[in-house]
């Protein structure tokens, strides 16, 4: 079951995404929400997972703000 879904930047192209957080403590990068900008990221995040809120940055929970992330 999903979690969360997170804002995610990706080291190689194209470099926007989301990761997938499952309760089993999964991570994983959603291929079909890759896109050369942020805002077209987020755009395929809510086709994707339309009844999901995607963690952004500034968002507490979002896993770059985990500690020793």
């Amino acid at each position: 079951m999903i979690k969360h879904i997170h804002i995610a930047k990706n080291p190689s192209y194209p470099p926007y995404g989301v990761i997938v957080e499952y309760t089993d403590g999964r991570e994983l990068w959603d291929g079909d929400c890759a896109a050369s900008t942020e805002e077209q990221a987020l755009a395929h995040a809510k086709e994707q997972h339309p009844r999901r809120k995607v963690l952004m940055w500034d968002n507490p929970k979002h896993y770059g703000n985990r500690k020793g992330a």
